[in-house]
């Protein structure tokens, strides 16, 4: 299952973000077996960007003047369900 953003989360200021719940056989399982266990896993990826200078660098260096960068963040969380059927509640994780 894989949900996209909401305007809320827009308005947060975290962009670009995908949730998604995976259930699948784990790799030590059975594949197909009734009884394979299973690997719960949730995730969570976040985007922003970042500015900066070095006045340091001599003149004419590409770093001297005001650039950015881009930056990705990818948290994925594996355990066991808990009682509510969660590995961990995505507004724990924000």
């Amino acid at each position: 299952m894989r949900t996209t953003l909401k305007k809320a989360d827009t308005e947060k200021g975290l962009s670009n973000q995908t949730r998604e719940v995976v259930n699948r056989p784990a790799s030590s399982g059975s594949l197909g077996h009734p009884d394979a266990e299973l690997e719960n896993r949730i995730g969570r990826t976040y985007h922003f960007e970042s500015a900066h200078y070095l006045p340091l660098v001599p003149d004419g260096h590409k770093c001297k003047n005001m650039h950015g960068h881009n930056y990705r963040i990818d948290i994925v969380m594996q355990g066991e369900l808990d009682r509510r059927g969660f590995i961990k509640d995505f507004a724990e994780i924000d």
